[in-house]
């Protein structure tokens, strides 16, 4: 579902400065925008996005964002907030088929 994503997106503070705050900030950008993969999880409320993609530095990073559909763009994209970012984990990784 590579279409799904929308060009507009916000980190998350808790991926910036808090507890969860794993990868520098560029890095996840970088990834979002540089993804090679991503899926809706099945179920969510609001709307999530799984993606996985490369930051600048060649590392896979795992991403996970929720829909604020409540803001969009003038083309009706919604913005994504990221709320997730980490090294990609060997489970993560198997859900987009990498070893």
């Amino acid at each position: 579902m590579s279409n799904d994503i929308s060009p507009n997106f916000a980190l998350h503070k808790r991926i910036v400065t808090g507890r969860a705050a794993h990868v520098e900030p560029q890095s996840v950008v970088h990834a979002w925008n540089h993804q090679i993969g991503n899926h809706l999880r099945v179920s969510t409320n609001p709307r999530q996005i799984m993606a996985i993609g490369f930051d600048d530095d060649g590392r896979m990073i795992e991403m996970v964002a929720y829909d604020a559909a409540a803001y969009t763009d003038s083309m009706g994209n919604p913005l994504r907030v990221l709320y997730h970012s980490n090294i990609a984990t060997t489970h993560f990784r198997h859900e987009f088929g990498f070893p």
